[in-house]
């Protein structure tokens, strides 16, 4: 339905819908479109990609999978995950985790964790008012921070930036800082002046 924001290139999956309270009158098929696709590879005129952030209803790991050449040297990517999936063949968080880990990435942190009650209980006669049962989350991955000494100095002070305004992940700045400084890139007392300055504004 429209207020649903459940728009999927995926059919919705009636025992997973069944399961939340809510979910199947909000997961109701309204209509069927035929969309043309693209793999993220065959993109013409897109460049390389820092950072990258997908929502995008289950199909995630198909865009991943499609997209390894744009995103060779993607050094963060924000994810929309499932524990119990919606939709027909999505890929839950497992299969999304090690497919990432086995690009060279790891998790950071958890953004938005989402969870939603089970059919019938309803908490303050509100059914979306969330019991314990996970749902969804926006997980953040990076290049494996164990080993820094594969990426280069840009890339090092892109993870930095992004880290700090995008997440507030100060001490995985501080710790980028740190390379940067071992490298002779930055001042040797980058990374006091960074913390320093980050304590001021909290």
């Amino acid at each position: 339905t429209p207020e649903s924001g459940m728009t999927s290139l995926l059919k919705p999956k009636q025992d997973a819908l069944n399961y939340f309270n809510g979910f199947n009158k909000i997961g109701e098929i309204q209509k069927k479109e035929s969309v043309q696709t693209k793999k993220l590879d065959d993109i013409q005129g897109l460049a390389l990609i820092d950072f990258t952030k997908m929502d995008i209803q289950g199909a995630e790991l198909t865009v991943l999978k499609n997209g390894t050449k744009k995103l060779k040297d993607c050094l963060v990517v924000q994810l929309e995950v499932s524990y119990i999936c919606l939709y027909e063949n999505q890929p839950c968080f497992g299969e999304i985790d090690l497919w990432m880990r086995s690009q060279g990435f790891v998790p950071h942190c958890f953004l938005d964790v989402k969870r939603w009650s089970i059919y019938p209980t309803i908490f303050n006669n509100n059914f979306r008012t969330p019991g314990n049962q996970l749902l969804e989350s926006d997980v953040v991955y990076i290049k494996d921070p164990l080993k820094l000494h594969l990426l280069s100095d840009d890339q090092l002070k892109k993870i930095a930036i992004i880290s700090h305004y995008c997440f507030q992940s100060v001490d995985l700045s501080g710790f980028v800082f740190l390379e940067l400084e071992k490298r002779s890139i930055v001042p040797k007392d980058s990374y006091k002046q960074y913390i320093s300055n980050v304590k001021k504004f909290k």
